[in-house]
């Protein structure tokens, strides 16, 4: 993800520094459900896009990144659990599914 220029920040008023900490941290919703990481920094970004100046671009980035990151992870976990539909052999590199869920982790993590 791409990060926001240290003096666009600096020239930001302190409310929209305060909102970009907050939707930036919502996103980790994430970890209790994963649509939850796009459904509430959509909603706080909807809420306050006419208020604040500003927000629009790096919000939408964020948006964005959580919608690929959920689009990847749901296409990741169905092939996983359907490899004999989609050919797959049973036992890539002799692991198993929860060994290629645990060795996932990382990759959707980074």
């Amino acid at each position: 993800m791409t990060e926001i220029p240290e003096d666009l920040i600096e020239q930001m008023p302190d409310d929209n520094r305060n909102f970009l900490t907050t939707i930036t941290l919502s996103a980790l919703s994430f970890i209790i459900f994963p649509l939850l990481g796009i459904v509430i920094p959509l909603g706080l970004w909807l809420s306050n896009r006419r208020t604040l100046k500003g927000i629009d671009k790096p919000c939408k980035r964020l948006i964005n990144f959580q919608i690929s990151w959920c689009l990847s992870f749901i296409i990741f976990v169905v092939m996983l659990c359907n490899h004999e539909m989609f050919h797959f052999p049973a036992a890539v590199l002799n692991l198993g599914m929860p060994e290629w869920i645990l060795l996932s982790i990382p990759l959707f993590m980074a």
